[in-house]
């Protein structure tokens, strides 16, 4: 995972380069610059916690603030080094805060950063022209987290929506949106790439089944 966030990092990095003002398609606002500042505040906010092996919430990190546009993608590429060095010395199993109460450790970070840097990746692609679907194990990684985290509300709301089964076309890879012991039975079904599916779950592909785009739009990505 931790080269995956090299990796994705640096051809986000590439990419937005010589793009900085491109629109973000899915980011109503956004130019690509705003993705790579982003980036850079999020991985240097997770570089500090393992840096500290901080258990405890710090406080957020707000130099995006200085860094002016001609600088992002050094400053990102900085951030990124920070954070994948810090991870080098992590065993997944070492305690750290995280905002998901029942993954307190390194492993959660590491799973959490690929994926951030992999659906950001394919936006400033996207940005450009090229939307290249994201590789095979990093989105599988990716629905992987969606499952277990996103979809996961630890106080759920009532009504509950019903479940969706995620299925990757070549059958290697399924499973079930939403806690099974706690909804109805499964009655949709979204098939597709592992990219497909993960860019359909981040809002970044359009869900033609609107039950099945109204169960997702009950989860909360903020």
């Amino acid at each position: 995972m931790i080269a995956g966030i090299r990796r994705h990092t640096e051809q986000l990095a590439s990419d937005a380069a010589d793009n900085l003002d491109a629109p973000i398609e899915h980011c109503p606002g956004w130019a690509v610059v705003d993705v790579v500042t982003h980036l850079g505040e999020v991985q240097g906010f997770w570089a500090g916690v393992v840096e500290h092996r901080s258990t405890e919430q710090p406080s957020r990190d707000n130099s995006r603030s200085g860094v002016a546009p001609h600088e992002a993608v050094a400053w990102l590429r900085h951030q990124s080094s920070r954070l994948t060095s810090a991870l080098d010395t992590c065993a997944d199993d070492v305690a750290l805060w995280t905002w998901w109460p029942p993954a307190q450790h390194a492993g959660f970070i590491k799973r959490r950063q690929l994926n951030e840097s992999a659906v950001h990746g394919w936006d400033v692609r996207n940005a450009l022209g090229q939307p290249d679907p994201i590789d095979e194990e990093t989105s599988r990684i990716g629905l992987q987290e969606f499952v277990e985290v996103m979809a996961v509300d630890l106080q759920p709301a009532k009504p509950r929506p019903p479940q969706v089964e995620l299925r990757v076309v070549d059958g290697l890879w399924r499973d079930l949106l939403f806690d099974p012991s706690a909804t109805t039975s499964v009655s949709l079904l979204l098939e597709g790439s592992a990219s497909d599916l993960l860019l359909s779950v981040w809002g970044r592909r359009v869900i033609d089944d609107p039950a099945i785009a109204a169960a997702i739009d009950t989860i909360d990505l903020s």
